[in-house]
């Protein structure tokens, strides 16, 4: 994610939530398994479907029991976050294997967590609900998506969700994961179901990326190795922002990019963000008509420094500041941009003068 987001505590105790499924798992291994007799391993009041287990159950019994390793190991991908050889052993089972398990992962995110929830000792249960309103708790500066700095994270309306639980690592391609608390994220819908949608966030593959290079939600924030670059506007220019990362940030930049198609609408912004930042310049000069008697290049490098230094410092809180705020700094660093801007300023100063 762009920005650094803190886990809350209900999200850390979804571990327990993880412990369960395992230990579903582990019952399903038995010679005579049936639903039943798994189920009564399983103390949550949310309830995965019939069908999902019934797959797994239909499984050869040493296809479950890879099934429940390969579960138990993914679950814990957080604590070899760090290692550039680590791989999910789901995606190394059989497809078989895997199809069954997808079915029952899935529907512990589409049925348990979205419907009666997870026993946890930190709240009555864990749902998605409860989900959305203990982030909003632990991050109560973050109103915007974390992922594009475009949107709102919109309120709550009559216990209606607001927001998408994004899962980073999609639950059609890492169904493991489906309810791991470094996994869900908030996102805009935008993010969630236009741009994202079923992507890899580690490429192309299967994890083809190590996890450590990405920017991971609750682990490494992008906004930072952010080094964007911006085009004069013309005819013939479709690309106005350049969504690129810092020295040693390149890649992980590019993977972001390639997740939420950035490059393409921060361009499309860029032309409404240009003509308010007008607007506020033109209003800072009537505000201090000193600095535009005449209109210098420096004095109009100074507004847009001071404007952007306060459009970043609003980066978390609203829509569209953080790429204003970069902009504005661009067009005072750039002398072709600043010319072109300061010309742009005197033709409306003139239009608007009293004949």
């Amino acid at each position: 994610m762009l920005l650094e987001l803190t886990q809350s505590p209900l999200a850390l105790e979804l571990k327990i939530a993880n412990e369960g499924i395992v230990k579903l798992l582990e019952a399903l291994t038995a010679e005579d398994a049936d639903y039943q007799t798994a189920m009564s391993v399983w103390d949550h009041p949310g309830k995965p479907t019939k069908a999902g287990v019934d797959a797994v159950l239909a499984l050869p019994r040493p296809e479950r029991e890879e099934l429940w390793r390969a579960v138990a190991a993914d679950v814990a991908f957080d604590e070899s976050f760090d290692q550039p050889d680590f791989a999910f052993a789901f995606h190394a089972l059989d497809e078989s294997t895997r199809r069954a398990g997808r079915q029952l992962l899935v529907s512990m995110y589409e049925t348990v967590f979205s419907g009666g929830g997870f026993a946890l000792p930190v709240d009555p249960k864990a749902t998605r609900t409860t989900w959305e309103l203990a982030f909003r708790e632990a991050n109560p500066s973050i109103r915007v998506c974390p992922a594009c700095l475009l949107s709102n994270l919109e309120e709550r309306i009559e216990n209606r969700a607001a927001i998408d639980a994004d899962h980073y690592l999609p639950r059609a391609l890492y169904p493991t994961l489906s309810v791991h608390g470094l996994n869900l994220v908030p996102t805009c819908k935008t993010c969630n179901q236009t741009a994202k949608r079923q992507k890899n966030p580690l490429g192309s593959g299967d994890g083809a990326e190590p996890l450590g290079s990405i920017w991971f939600p609750y682990r490494q924030a992008g906004v930072e190795d952010l080094a964007l670059g911006f085009q004069l506007r013309s005819a013939n220019t479709e690309t106005l922002v350049n969504f690129a990362g810092k020295p040693g940030a390149e890649r992980q930049a590019e993977l972001f990019d390639e997740l939420f198609l950035l490059s393409t609408r921060w361009s499309r912004t860029l032309p409404s963000i240009h003509s308010r930042i007008v607007t506020q310049v033109l209003t800072y000069l009537k505000v201090h008509p000193d600095l535009a008697s005449p209109l210098t290049e420096p004095a109009v490098a100074d507004v847009l420094r001071t404007l952007g230094s306060m459009m970043e410092h609003e980066l978390s809180n609203t829509p569209g500041e953080y790429v204003a705020g970069r902009y504005c700094a661009w067009l005072a660093e750039t002398a072709a941009a600043l010319s072109a801007f300061v010309t742009e300023l005197e033709d409306t100063l003139a239009r608007n003068r009293p004949s």
